[in-house]
């Protein structure tokens, strides 16, 4: 497989991903363990992507990843908002196996807060920076989640 389609590929499933784990502050009952599952899994899948473009784009090279960064965005430190979003990730999956009861009961502003960055950087991600029919299918794929988690909300 070409270098650059594992990048895309990668990133692609990390942004399609997100949502689903994204909605653990808002899911009850047995769905809240999947839900869990899901945005650790999502979560180690973008540390996975991180590394796969390090690898193969950067050559691990942090001034080269800027360049890139200034290049496809015109604002090369905003590298440095991508590792941010990482470690909100990072820290956001750790509470959540930590203190499940906490994390579900934090106030809704630090959900909201942390919802709205990260989806923030994901829809940028997928929809404005992406191509093509990726990038339409990134916008069912980010929205579904949300739907379906509303509709849910709505039943009860």
């Amino acid at each position: 497989m070409d270098p650059s389609n594992t990048i895309v590929l990668s990133g692609y499933l990390v942004t399609w991903l997100w949502p689903w784990g994204a909605i653990l502050p808002f899911v009850r009952g047995d769905s809240a363990g999947r839900t869990r599952w899901i945005h650790t899994a999502a979560c180690l899948l973008c540390l996975a992507h991180v590394v796969i473009v390090f690898q193969l784009a950067h050559h691990w090279s942090h001034q080269a990843a800027i360049e890139h960064t200034e290049e496809v965005s015109g604002f090369g430190p905003g590298l440095y908002v991508n590792y941010l979003f990482i470690l909100v990730w990072v820290v956001d999956v750790a509470w959540s196996w930590i203190a499940l009861d906490r994390y579900r009961n934090r106030l809704s502003w630090v959900n909201w807060l942390v919802i709205g960055f990260m989806g923030f950087i994901v829809f940028n991600a997928a929809v404005v920076f992406g191509h093509g029919v990726l990038r339409w299918l990134s916008v069912l794929l980010l929205a579904l989640p949300w739907i379906l988690c509303d509709l849910s909300v709505r039943r009860s």
